[in-house]
């Protein structure tokens, strides 16, 4: 259902969709574009992506979907957070959650990524305790941005 929106979608063979309709509780039946709402607004955030450590997490974002969530568990070597291969739109977002295997792990990251001077870009795991990392894409400068860092869960 999604990929056949998708695919009118790129096709052209749907020309408009208002944007107020994402607001409305309720969708009435002259919508024409009622069916493909509820598909937009599944698409706005990406299920969690789980993966059971990695030496290198290579964030696949969908220019579609608002944020995308990826999920890392019993993390067991130093962690590298590579460049995205392609460019993502304006405000997107990016959320890592990352937890280690009893051993704190270094992390590292590509050159897309920057910190600003409220918010550092994590170097390390804390031994057993989940880190979340928050990252918006500015297409200004090419860079995922990160806003938010919290450790300690």
């Amino acid at each position: 259902e999604e990929q056949e929106f998708l695919t009118k979608l790129n096709n052209g063979e749907i020309k408009e969709i208002k944007p107020d309709a994402f607001d409305k509780e309720e969708i009435t039946p002259r919508n024409e574009f009622a069916e493909y709402i509820d598909i937009l607004q599944r698409l706005r955030f990406k299920p969690t992506q789980t993966i059971i450590s990695t030496a290198t997490l290579k964030p696949e974002v969908d220019n579609l979907i608002e944020t995308t969530l990826y999920t890392i568990t019993n993390q067991a070597v130093a962690l590298t957070i590579a460049n995205v291969s392609f460019i993502p739109k304006l405000g997107q977002r990016l959320i890592i959650r990352v937890k280690d295997n009893g051993t704190a792990r270094a992390i590292s990251f590509g050159t897309q990524y920057r910190a600003g001077t409220d918010v550092a870009l994590p170097t390390t795991t804390v031994i057993n305790k989940t880190l979340y990392m928050g990252f918006i894409y500015n297409s200004t400068d090419a860079k995922w941005d990160i806003v938010a860092s919290a450790n300690g869960y």
